[in-house]
């Protein structure tokens, strides 16, 4: 048998399995095709941006009988599983996608295959705050340059569009910086930054004068010249813990002072601003006790002193008694028995 032969052989139940099937198929008459109903939803709201909508949403259907049965109804569903008859529009207000499944039904009982429409509502902004790195100090002042970064979300349709960080480092003012955030759906949001200011420069001191030397409770005078446009703090400390808060007037600082204990002392002057910048200055100064310390200090106008115990007063002198006559001399012995003689005769002569 030849190679040919044996090929036929081979393939013939192939052709003759073909040659059925088509014959088959010929002779089989088509199904009829079914034929249903078709429904058209209709969304009516406020329309935002990629098909959503920035309102609540009102929900109509109408149906197309195809059999010419008439429509039996029809319903919506909103998980597919438990349908509602639908008798007239009805509203969406959920924020966010919800699924509406729909289908209509005509006499003949045929069932429209289920359509699915989602409807998108949202009529909230997006949420967007700011943060400056560093963070401005209670003044809202910095001396240091910044970074605003806007910090934005939205939980329904999503960020479309946003404001970009903006690096900040040239001193000055900043009043009117905003940031904007777009959601999908159309809805934005702004917000302008409070005022905040940006300082790098030092304030400048210079020409600390005070005295030399000075006495125990003796005031000085010491001033310096300053440089500052927006000063916060401007503090004289003495050395002896104490410390004054003097004004500028015309870009000079003066203030006074009395020192209570002989010594050396170091005068400083510290000026911060309202970003936080400081300077300082030093003068030194010896105080001493006066070599007479109960006798002012000429041209100075010391604190009161401890007040010295007053001298006790004389006595009074005790008045002096009016003296008496002296005595004259005594009369001799013999003369004072004539005298007493010549008193006893006369007093014999009156008797008689």
């Amino acid at each position: 048998m030849t190679t040919k032969a044996i090929y036929a052989l081979r393939t013939m139940p192939v052709v003759i399995f073909i040659m059925l099937s088509l014959a088959l198929a010929t002779a089989i008459p088509a199904a009829a095709e079914t034929v249903t109903p078709s429904t058209t939803i209709s969304l009516s709201g406020t329309q935002g941006s990629a098909d959503w909508f920035k309102s609540d949403v009102t929900v109509s259907f109408s149906a197309t009988d195809v059999s010419n049965t008439g429509i039996n109804r029809t319903e919506y569903s909103f998980n597919g599983s438990v349908w509602t008859r639908y008798t007239g529009p009805f509203n969406i207000t959920k924020e966010g996608m919800t699924g509406i499944y729909y289908r209509s039904i005509d006499n003949a009982s045929g069932v429209e295959p289920t359509k699915l429409k989602v409807v998108s509502i949202d009529r909230l902004p997006p949420a967007i705050n700011y943060t400056l790195s560093p963070s401005p100090n209670a003044n809202r002042w910095s001396n240091q340059s910044m970074l605003l970064h806007f910090e934005m979300s939205d939980s329904n349709s999503g960020l479309a569009e946003r404001t970009a960080d903006i690096t900040l480092t040239n001193e000055g003012t900043y009043s009117s910086l905003t940031g904007i955030a777009t959601d999908v759906a159309g809805n934005s949001a702004g917000l302008t930054v409070p005022t905040f200011y940006i300082d790098k420069t030092t304030p400048v001191v210079y020409n600390l004068t005070v005295p030399e030397s000075t006495y125990i409770n003796t005031y000085i005078s010491a001033s310096a010249g300053v440089v500052e446009e927006n000063p916060d703090r401007i503090e004289m400390y003495w050395g002896d813990g104490t410390y004054t808060q003097p004004s500028i007037a015309d870009n000079v600082v003066r203030s006074m002072h009395a020192y209570q204990y002989a010594g050396q002392y170091t005068v400083t002057l510290t000026v911060v601003d309202k970003a936080g910048n400081v300077a300082r200055s030093s003068a030194g100064l010896t105080v001493s006790i006066p070599s007479n310390p109960g006798t002012p200090t000429p041209g100075a106008t010391p604190e009161p002193a401890n007040t010295p115990t007053p001298a006790p007063e004389p006595p009074t002198p005790t008045p002096t008694a009016t003296p008496k006559p002296a005595p004259g001399p005594a009369l001799p012995l013999a003369g004072l028995g004539m005298l007493a003689g010549a008193m006893l005769c006369l007093l014999a002569r009156k008797k008689e």
